[in-house]
C-alpha cells in the first residue's frame, strides 16, 4: 500500500494503472534535493488531471517547499509558483506538518497560498482513506 519513490515518475503508472480513486502523498524532500522535488510536483500534478483526488503531506524538511518566504534560485524551476498552481485545484489538498513547519520557523503566515498547516492525524486519516500512498524521501 506504501510505495517510496527512489525512481523515476513514470515508473509508478502501473501501480496507479488501476482504479485510484484517492491517493495520500507523503513528500519529505526539500526543493533542493534535485530532480525528485520536481518529480513529486509533477506526480501529483499528473494524478490530479486525471481527477485522482490527492492529499499531499509535507512532513519533515519537506515542509521547506511551501514556504512562501523561500528565495528561488533563478537557475531552478519555479516549484513554489508551480505547487501554488497545484494546491489551488479542487482534487488536490495540500497540507505541512505543524509541528515540523515551527521547528523550521514555518508559520502559517508564510504557507503557500492554497497549503495550510495541519496535524499527523490528517496525514493518518487520509492514508486510511487513500487507495494508494506513496512517499517521496
Amino acid at each position: 500500500h506504501l510505495l517510496a519513490l527512489h525512481q523515476p515518475v513514470g515508473t509508478l503508472w502501473g501501480v496507479l494503472r488501476r482504479r485510484v480513486k484517492r491517493l495520500a502523498c507523503l513528500i519529505e524532500v526539500t526543493p533542493e534535493s534535485g530532480s525528485l522535488g520536481v518529480s513529486a510536483l509533477q506526480f501529483v500534478e499528473s494524478c490530479a488531471n486525471q481527477a485522482i483526488d490527492v492529499f499531499v503531506f509535507f512532513y519533515g524538511d519537506g515542509v521547506y517547499t511551501v514556504h512562501a518566504l523561500r528565495n528561488t534560485p533563478t537557475d531552478e524551476p519555479p516549484l513554489q509558483t508551480l505547487w501554488t498552481q497545484v494546491a489551488e485545484r479542487p482534487n488536490v489538498t495540500c497540507v505541512a506538518c505543524v509541528t515540523a513547519a515551527e521547528r523550521r520557523g514555518v508559520t502559517s503566515n508564510h504557507v503557500l497560498s492554497g497549503c495550510r498547516l495541519g496535524g499527523l492525524g490528517e496525514w493518518t486519516e487520509a492514508m486510511a482513506t487513500a487507495d494508494r500512498v506513496v512517499q517521496f524521501r
